[in-house]
């Protein structure tokens, strides 16, 4: 197959505009609430203590960690070597979102090969284009996550089957079960309706289960690991309450089983590729493509993923996440016949725009990382300049755009090192005469309603964000407010007590 030199230097331009999208633009933002802060702070802790991890990981989410309260939610193994990045480059919510970039930009890369494969290198070019400007994927590339490092290898086990290399389609699987969950094993069921379709089976077949029994194999030592270091009970633990349990239980939460959300989640997530979409009907249905190798492909694993998730009690939209490759795949069939006709002048023009975007992008205060509560991002530089570490934080709820409150306190002690108590405004007093605390957040409501006279007058010093306020004490006067703290990088704090995470000699 003859690549062009304008196809190249698209390709080049592709991968350049997804590092923007997924990694460039996000140093201006915090960490987003819900996962991020979370992840972050546990690839820090399991790195505490050198090379060997160490687990089990004491929960964030838990004030009280003596009681045996452990994080493991996931394999560590993602943890582990996002830590060692975080502290390779220093830790900093820029460098805890390297990895997750990293994969994402290595997703793009794998559905352009991948259509390329199927089709031809123009159909994966687009695919890789409608999956680059998927609206979820770059929102959950600029976070802290373990999606992008799933679809990654979901998707290297699909490009090794589509070029027969059974042995790399168990290697991949294998590793790629290191990272999430079971999903990761997406192909052996595909491949195994493909072949079944194809009259292909008993062909296939021992194929297909010889390297299944190869990617069991190497992704059980994550969990030999595990139990080694951490005890064979942990292990159990993650299978039957947090895989078994979110599935079928839905985590003791008493949820019915919400058959419409993978659809709500194309509606809102599968943006700008949805009309292209759905305008691909009409090519697939008139030349009869359903036939065709990347048509059967994609509809074969969309139809596993969506019989596999759907059921689970407990799952969130981005469970899904995984559909969004190979609805890029359908989508493709909308504008490839006319983009044949001028290939070699598309790749052109792409090549310009997308580097008149970057430009625009990076010479441009526009963010494209998911800032989940601006107030708190700003309030946490004159928490990080004024008074010391010793000093708690009382956060009351309410106002937060997206997250809870848990998480917004994870975010707090990530950056200042500084306890942070969540009370309601019935407590609020009483935790003010009990732990002292020398900084209070809230919104302007619960200001109102939360705070007596003589409560406000101990906290004279208000900073303002939108409807959020903070309140001290440590800012002796207002109006000499130095206000130079919000031009600085976050930076966690790594010396403060109690720690977000252990200093120790590992530490940069």
């Amino acid at each position: 197959m003859r690549i062009s030199t304008r196809f190249t230097v698209a390709c080049i331009s592709l991968v350049s505009l997804a590092y923007v999208a997924f990694l460039g633009k996000s140093y201006e933002t915090s960490l987003r609430g819900i996962d991020s802060n979370i992840h972050a702070k546990v690839s820090m802790d399991i790195t505490s203590q050198g090379w060997k991890p160490v687990l089990p990981i004491p929960d964030p989410n838990s004030k009280s960690q003596a009681g045996g309260v452990y994080f493991n939610d996931h394999p560590f193994f993602y943890f582990w070597v996002n830590g060692w990045v975080m502290r390779a480059l220093g830790p900093s919510a820029w460098s805890a979102r390297v990895l997750t970039a990293t994969f994402s930009t290595g997703c793009v890369v794998l559905v352009l090969l991948l259509g390329a494969s199927l089709h031809s290198s123009l159909y994966g070019f687009i695919a890789a284009l409608f999956f680059l400007l998927t609206k979820d994927i770059i929102l959950t590339g600029a976070t802290v996550s373990l999606d992008p490092p799933m679809m990654f290898f979901i998707l290297l086990s699909f490009l090794l089957w589509s070029k027969q290399n059974w042995l790399g389609v168990g290697i991949a699987t294998g590793i790629g079960l290191w990272f999430k969950t079971p999903v990761v094993l997406l192909i052996f069921p595909t491949a195994s309706l493909i072949a079944l379709q194809r009259g292909e089976f008993k062909t296939d077949f021992p194929k297909i289960w010889r390297a299944f029994l190869l990617a069991l194999g190497l992704g059980s030592l994550i969990w030999i690991a595990l139990g080694l270091v951490a005890g064979w009970p942990l292990v159990g633990d993650y299978w039957v309450r947090q895989l078994w349990g979110t599935a079928f239980n839905g985590r003791n939460l008493g949820q019915k089983i919400d058959w419409t959300m993978f659809f709500r989640m194309v509606r809102i997530g599968f943006l700008p590729g949805l009309p292209f979409l759905l305008f691909a009907a009409i090519p697939i249905t008139r030349q009869r493509l359903w036939k065709t190798r990347p048509v059967q492909v994609s509809l074969t694993a969309l139809a596993v993923l969506i019989l596999l998730i759907t059921p689970m009690r407990f799952k969130m939209d981005y469970y899904f996440n995984p559909v969004f490759p190979f609805l890029c795949f359908l989508a493709a069939f909308s504008v490839l016949e006319i983009l044949k006709r001028v290939e070699e002048d598309f790749y052109s023009i792409f090549t310009g725009s997308s580097s008149v975007l970057m430009a625009f992008l990076l010479s441009t205060p526009t963010s494209l990382g998911p800032e989940a509560f601006v107030a708190l991002k700003k309030f946490i530089p004159f928490i990080q300049s004024y008074g010391s570490c010793e000093e708690p934080i009382l956060l009351i709820p309410g106002g937060e755009p997206i997250g809870s409150a848990h998480d917004y306190r994870l975010v707090l002690n990530f950056y200042t090192g500084r306890t942070v108590d969540i009370e309601g405004c019935e407590s609020v007093g009483t935790v003010i005469r009990k732990n002292e605390p020398q900084w209070i957040i809230l919104s302007e409501d619960n200001y109102k309603r939360c705070l007596t006279p003589d409560e406000k007058k101990k906290f004279p010093t208000q900073i303002k964000v939108g409807h959020q306020l903070l309140l001290t004490d440590e800012i002796p006067k207002p109006s000499e407010t130095d206000l130079t703290v919000l031009d600085r990088e976050l930076k966690p704090v790594v010396n403060c007590r109690p720690q977000p995470y252990t200093q120790d000699i590992y530490h940069r």
